[in-house]
């Protein structure tokens, strides 16, 4: 093959290549339109506002663990 016939088979192939992948990123937002208006059609609509979750309080943590922590946390940084 000379050199332009090169030239013209190479820009055949460019073009196709990036028309493939235009018509595929087309068709991909198209999708994802579709998905969002029907994520939309069937959203769940909340009456009651926000979620209430029960939190139960921590149990209160004995002085002795808390001197136990804090005695470790001493140790440990007087090794460093």
């Amino acid at each position: 093959m000379k050199l332009p016939e090169l030239f013209i088979e190479t820009a055949v192939i460019m073009s196709l290549g990036m028309g493939i992948v235009f018509m595929f990123l087309g068709i991909l937002v198209l999708v994802i339109m579709l998905m969002s208006r029907m994520a939309n059609r069937f959203e769940i609509e909340s009456k009651g506002g926000a979620i209430k979750v029960a939190v139960s309080a921590p149990d209160a943590v004995s002085p002795e663990v808390v001197s136990a922590i804090a005695i470790a946390i001493k140790k440990f940084k007087s090794k460093t």
